[in-house]
């Protein structure tokens, strides 16, 4: 492994940092399509802060993949004799941009979790993940780009830092969505759009999680065997969270409306639902396609207030 650090990015091909390029501003631009969309449809503007906070980052992080790749076209002799020694501030910057970007879609997603479940445990946990998710990005990019700690110390983790990384990656973004998915698993209705709207968001929050931690895994096992490959997902894995996040919020938004257009005129109805096992407890959901839904605890004896659910929180 140590053979692959030391050559890093020198020995990432022309062809890969070309190919990783032009398939960075393909997915950026379907990405600025999406953006567009949402910023002049009817969402949140909390979703509006969200996407516009996606779109600058990504821009950023697209420009610094040219800028790099640019580098490479330009300057390759000055490329493979200084690289190693260089600061370039491209490489910096998308490296640290292509963690806000999955920052930016995990922290959405706990925030999503958090007003469905108020969950202080859990979400702290998922929390702590997102946050040692950048600090170990922060401690790779000085390992491997600026080398503060002296060379015995550098060595290793550069061979043990990125694995630490796309591991933790990986397990909040699986964890993030089993927690979601366990969820809206305790909810159970007998109306029939309500439950196919359950059943969408499940499907929604595994494809959100199989194809991010999949990313990351790949990255991981790319570092280890083949550096042109960890450098190819690399450069992409940002628009891969922005994509896979606004192009659940799209599916979402038609769920919504296929909903709407099967229950008709916004009306407010009371629908039993079993969210928990205990035979004592009774459940009941306001169901408002546009309004706030919340769900009150009765018990036999007395009543017993639940966490704040709405349905606007999880597929907004």
């Amino acid at each position: 492994m140590s053979s692959i650090i030391q050559i890093g990015l020198v020995n990432t091909t022309l062809l890969t940092s070309l190919v990783a390029t032009w398939i960075n501003l393909i997915l950026y631009t379907v990405e600025v399509f999406f953006c567009v969309y949402f910023l002049l449809a009817s969402v949140p503007k909390g979703t509006k802060f969200y996407i516009v906070a996606t779109l600058s980052v990504d821009s950023l992080c697209t420009v610094a993949v040219c800028v790099s790749t640019y580098y490479r076209v330009v300057e390759p002799i000055a490329l493979l004799e200084n690289e190693l020694a260089r600061q370039r501030w491209s490489t910096v910057t998308y490296v640290i941009t292509t963690y806000l970007a999955a920052i930016l879609e995990q922290s959405y997603l706990l925030k999503r979790y958090w007003s469905i479940t108020r969950n202080r445990i859990t979400a702290s946990i998922l929390g702590l993940f997102i946050f040692f998710n950048f600090a170990f990005a922060l401690t790779a990019l000085d390992v491997i780009q600026i080398r503060t700690f002296n060379a015995n110390v550098s060595v290793k983790l550069q061979e043990y830092t990125p694995l630490v990384s796309a591991a933790m990656m990986a397990t909040t973004d699986t964890s993030l969505a089993i927690a979601i998915i366990q969820k809206l698993r305790t909810v159970a209705t007998t109306r029939g759009t309500m439950q196919k709207l359950l059943r969408s968001f499940c499907f929604y929050a595994i494809i959100y999680g199989c194809v991010t931690a999949m990313s990351t895994f790949l990255l991981l096992v790319m570092w280890l065997i083949n550096i042109n490959g960890y450098h190819f997902i690399y450069r992409i894995l940002g628009r891969i969270y922005s994509l896979i996040y606004l192009v659940n919020l799209f599916l979402v938004q038609e769920q919504r409306a296929d909903v709407a257009d099967e229950t008709g005129i916004i009306q407010t109805h009371h629908i039993p639902v079993c969210a928990h096992s205990h035979p004592s407890l009774a459940m009941v959901i306001t169901d408002s396609i546009s309004q706030e839904r919340t769900i009150t605890v009765e018990s036999e004896k007395h009543s017993l207030a639940a966490p704040l659910f709405s349905m606007d929180s999880i597929s907004r």
